[in-house]
């Protein structure tokens, strides 16, 4: 190949590589270079140059350091060549680790009393007990170092009084009181005087009023006079405790100091208690004065007129109506312009329970007011006084409120038309005030059976407040009665919408689905009300009467067993255990919850009827007489009875029992044939004749007595041609078919054995067909 123009040939030497060393090619040159590749690029004279063939400093087995850009040599690495880019890591200072120790201890402390708050008392006591042991051990290494100064009492003092806390809500009594004597005791503190406080309410759950007293007393004597709630809330503590102690004369002493310390509405409520417990009814009045009279009472319960119309009512769970239930109109605009409307407010929601607080106090007040004033004109006047003290007060809901109550008591004195003449004066008020009396008096007529009036005052209930759950449940119970059972459904689901948790309207939704054939739909309503009556028998026996209706057998039985648990000596729910024991074919068990409703009530005729036909089924007749004797003395009109225990006694050869027994049915039913027609049989067997004779001839009165009253009954009825078989179905109700002894007819039928030479049994004979009849009418 003839050189190129720059006389080096093919392979060119690498710029600053210093040529190639001369000798023979290698097998490199032998291979086409990437720049030599048959193409388009081959012929261009404007072609890439060739890449290059040594490696870039990378290997799979490094030797050493990786390092391609040869910064180890610059220095730029750590090491024998040099520094590191970035700062040594120097060592801690003793004060930044007391300071990262110190840390820990605040947040043991501050878990400690996020558990606390959560009701957590378990756990907050171990974040408690490790945040004490981190702060010793803090103070130690402080000490250590020689820096004692900077550890903070307070820290200690927090940690102490945190787990004295947790160890009293722990109900450690003893190491708290241990903790709590510690830190009063500290000269250092000046606040742990106040803790006497914690120490008294110890001895107050402790029992040891006493000594709470004396605690409550030193803790006041340590507050400063300007502390006026603080030392109210220690003297309503005080009274308590007089209370505890059987010393209500005391205890008004404490309350009347707390009101004189600082209004409140507790204090004030107690007061006119222990008022009504001494029976000083000017000391009651008084009281309930200056409870209606309270600072900013009317502003916290929203006092204004009882009369004034202030909108639709919202659903009964939301205490501010639908506008509360409905979208937030602060959602719409972006959430709340404090609180960024992340969820409820719990400032509010705290204003809200001191209100509720606030008004059970008021009206308890009310109703203990007019029990105590009643010798002055019966409770009328003292719930009147107390409505016109509200009033006065500007508290004219709670006055309307009053009023209500009064009706409830005319209630419970059964004075049912002068509770009526209350609510018919609602009928102008303000909207919630008429629909609550508008709800009262439509139960009122519910329970007297008027469905008009119950009607009208529902309608007029739910026209004022439609998302009253009472009302709706009222017009489900009217409609119910009326037989409309898909519309009274609707209602008890509507009720149940507006007011998840109404237990009226859940009970009675599941009971009106039973009633239309729907267990699946019954078993969902009757469960939530489970778990919010655990403990109700009613609601048991509708959730295992809806799973026995469905099909579910096994959750029948459990629930007829949970309701044993409830109630144990009923003896339907034995009865109704028995029944499914013997559907499933179990008869052992069905025997023993037979035998327990017999033993708990032993006059159940359907009881006697079942052990009787079991034990005739066994042919243990002994034990079959002395019940079918029971139930004779039951139902002496019954001749059933008497024939079935004397075809027991038939049966275990006594025959002169049997005799006796046929005797005495005939004294007592002288048309009875079957009972003639045994006695005749008897009587041959045992070969009295004149006796046969005598009840023979009473036999053929008998039947053609009967065969008289048959033919009369056809010709009445006129219809000679089924005459025949009417009687034969008469007399068949007359001798069990019908009523209890349909069961018995039943059993007897699938347990009647057929033997050969069988001989057709006389019509109206035993119910107990096991065994056939012989010509003799006596068992073969």
């Amino acid at each position: 190949m003839a050189d190129s123009p720059g006389g080096g040939g093919m392979f060119q030497p690498l710029e600053g590589s210093g040529g190639l060393a001369p000798g023979p090619p290698g097998t490199a040159s032998t291979r086409l270079g990437t720049g030599l590749r048959q193409g388009t690029a081959s012929t261009d004279a404007s072609a890439r140059p060739m890449t290059s063939n040594r490696g870039a400093g990378f290997s799979s087995q490094p030797h050493g350091r990786f390092d391609p850009f040869g910064q180890a040599a610059k220095g730029l690495l750590g090491g024998a060549g040099g520094g590191s880019l970035l700062p040594k890591k120097q060592e801690a200072s003793p004060k930044e680790v007391a300071r990262g120790h110190e840390r820990k201890v605040h947040e043991l402390l501050e878990a400690s009393v996020a558990l606390s708050q959560q009701g957590d008392a378990q756990a907050a006591l171990e974040r408690a007990t490790e945040a004490r042991k981190r702060e010793r051990a803090l103070a130690k290494f402080r000490d250590a170092v020689g820096q004692a100064d900077a550890h903070p009492p307070e820290l200690g003092f927090a940690v102490e009084l945190q787990l004295a806390a947790c160890y009293a809500a722990n109900k450690l009594h003893g190491e708290a009181l241990e903790l709590y004597g510690a830190l009063v005791k500290n000269r250092a503190l000046p606040q742990g005087g106040r803790l006497r406080v914690c120490i008294g309410n110890i001895h107050y759950d402790q029992g040891r009023f006493p000594a709470a007293i004396k605690q409550y007393r030193m803790a006041l004597d340590a507050l400063p006079a300007a502390a006026r709630r603080a030392r109210g809330a220690l003297l309503r503590n005080i009274g308590l405790a007089f209370v505890q102690l059987g010393r209500c004369a005391d205890a008004a002493g404490a309350f009347e100091a707390a009101l004189d310390a600082a209004p409140d509405a507790q204090a004030a409520f107690n007061l006119l208690i222990c008022s009504y417990a001494l029976g000083d009814r000017e000391g009651m009045t008084a009281a309930f004065t200056r409870l209606a009279g309270l600072p900013g009472l009317a502003a916290a319960l929203g006092g204004g007129d009882d009369d004034e119309s202030d909108g639709e009512a919202g659903p009964p769970d939301s205490p501010d109506g639908l506008r509360d239930s409905l979208p937030s109109r602060k959602g719409h605009l972006g959430g709340d312009v404090f609180g960024g409307g992340g969820g409820p407010d719990p400032l509010k929601q705290e204003a809200k329970a001191q209100a509720a607080t606030v008004r059970k106090c008021v009206l308890t007040g009310a109703q203990l007011l007019a029990e105590g004033l009643s010798d002055r004109g019966g409770f009328v006047a003292g719930f009147d006084w107390a409505a016109e003290q509200l009033r006065q007060a500007g508290l004219g809901k709670l006055a309307a409120e009053v009023t209500l109550a009064k009706a409830s008591r005319h209630l419970v004195a059964r004075q049912v038309d002068a509770a009526a003449d209350v609510y018919r004066g609602f009928e102008r008020r303000g909207p919630a005030l008429r629909a609550a009396a508008a709800t009262n008096l439509s139960c009122l007529y519910l329970l007297e059976g008027d469905l008009a009036a119950a009607a009208k005052y529902t309608d007029l209930a739910l026209k004022t407040d439609r998302y009253n759950a009472q009302a709706h449940v009222n017009r489900g119970v009217v409609l119910l009665e009326a037989g409309s059972l898909d519309e009274a459904r609707q209602a008890f689901s509507d009720a149940a919408a507006i007011q998840p948790l109404c237990m009226q309207a859940l009970y009675n939704l599941g009971l009106v689905n039973l009633r239309l054939g729907e267990p699946e739909a019954a078993l969902m309503p009757l469960r939530k009300l489970h778990g919010l009556l655990p403990d109700q028998p009613e609601v048991v026996h509708c959730l295992a009467l809806a799973a026995d209706m469905s099909g579910d057998t096994p959750g029948a039985i459990r629930w007829l067993e949970v309701l044993t648990s409830l109630v144990p000596h009923d003896p339907g729910v034995l009865c109704k255990l028995g029944a499914i024991y013997h559907r499933l074919e179990e008869e052992a068990r069905s025997l023993g919850y037979y035998s327990d409703a017999q033993r708990v009530w032993p006059a159940n005729l359907d009881v006697i009827s079942w052990l009787g036909a079991y034990h005739v089924r066994g042919e243990v007749y002994e034990r079959a007489v002395p019940l079918f004797e029971l139930a004779a003395a039951i139902q002496p009109q019954e001749a059933k009875w008497g024939l079935m225990a004397a075809s027991c006694y038939r049966r275990i050869g006594a025959y002169g029992q049997a005799l006796a027994r046929y005797r005495s049915i005939v004294a007592a039913h002288p048309g009875n044939v079957e009972a003639l027609r045994y006695l005749v049989a008897l009587a041959t067997e045992l070969g009295r004749g004149d006796e046969a004779l005598a009840h023979g001839d009473a036999l053929r009165r008998a039947k053609r007595a009967e065969a008289a009253a048959a033919a009369a009954a056809a010709a009445s009825a006129g219809a000679s041609a089924g005459a025949p078989g009417h009687a034969r179905g008469e007399a068949d109700d007359r001798d069990g078919g019908g009523g209890i002894g349909s069961l018995d007819s039943h059993l007897a039928a699938r347990n009647r054995r057929p033997t050969a030479g069988q001989a057709a049994q006389p019509a109206g004979g035993d119910d107990w067909g096991e065994e056939p009849l012989g010509e003799d009418l006596l068992p073969m």
